[in-house]
């Protein structure tokens, strides 16, 4: 009997194991949040204390970029460094997000940051002088320090923009993943002036501390890769917060 036992033993444990791997994993899921309804914006502070800076931050974003606002100033160098890449594209129940393979990065500067992901707002979440566009792309870069940068690429209506075939022609519905080759640089207009400020995460947590250069260049999409996405996420982006007095910035 005593092999029984001990096999039976080994079993119970592991199913106890599990169960409280399974559980935390439950417990660490974050909190579900919505852009409308009683899980939209003005209610993300209440869904999770994690989530208490979307009310309390003085530097949330989306902001508006207004233009006879900026300060013309001696900014870093933008230079962009991507490649063709591996891709994973997700819907990820908030967007479709697209995580690159190590290797594609942006220099600030002396300052390097590494392209983790990127992905779209339907509508727009900033403005510029008070326009939205029909879609906002944000490249989400991490520094060594685990500082992030974002940089912002508006998308006007009007020509196809072919980079976008490459991950609207099949958008993955949610639960599952798509993977890709193709280089980020494709969503980016040709001039890269940008208008630099200090913000925050557009999502939950909400956690400030995040440097955003919108570019004020936009790139062009037609109406059918706009809508392809709109009929996926017809409304997915936060409302303008409060500038605060923040600068705006830009190069000379």
């Amino acid at each position: 009997m005593f092999p029984f036992n001990k096999r039976a033993f080994f079993l119970l444990g592991l199913c106890l194991f599990l169960v409280a791997c399974l559980g935390k994993a439950h417990k660490e899921r974050p909190p579900h949040f919505a852009y409308e309804g009683k899980h939209g914006p003005n209610e993300w502070s209440h869904l999770a204390p994690s989530y208490q800076t979307c009310s309390t931050g003085r530097h949330q974003s989306p902001i508006n970029i207004d233009t006879k606002q900026v300060e013309r100033t001696a900014l870093p160098p933008l230079s962009v460094h991507y490649q063709v890449s591996a891709i994973l594209e997700i819907n990820n129940g908030h967007t479709i997000e697209d995580d690159v393979a190590p290797g594609d990065f942006i220099s600030l500067g002396d300052d390097n940051y590494e392209l983790v992901q990127f992905h779209f707002h339907h509508p727009s979440e900033h403005t510029l002088s008070g326009k939205y566009f029909p879609l906002e792309i944000h490249l989400v870069h991490k520094n060594s320090q685990g500082q992030t940068l974002v940089l912002a690429v508006f998308a006007e209506s009007g020509s196809t923009l072919p980079a976008l075939n490459t991950f609207f022609d099949h958008l993955p519905t949610e639960h599952q993943a798509l993977r890709l080759r193709a280089n980020p640089a494709s969503l980016l207009p040709i001039h890269l002036d940008f208008v630099q400020y200090e913000g925050s995460l557009t999502t939950p947590p909400c956690s400030e501390g995040v440097t955003w250069l919108v570019l004020t260049e936009p790139v062009f999409a037609s109406a059918a890769q706009i809508n392809k996405f709109a009929a996926l996420y017809p409304h997915n982006n936060r409302p303008l917060m409060p500038p605060n007095g923040r600068h705006l910035l830009s190069g000379l």
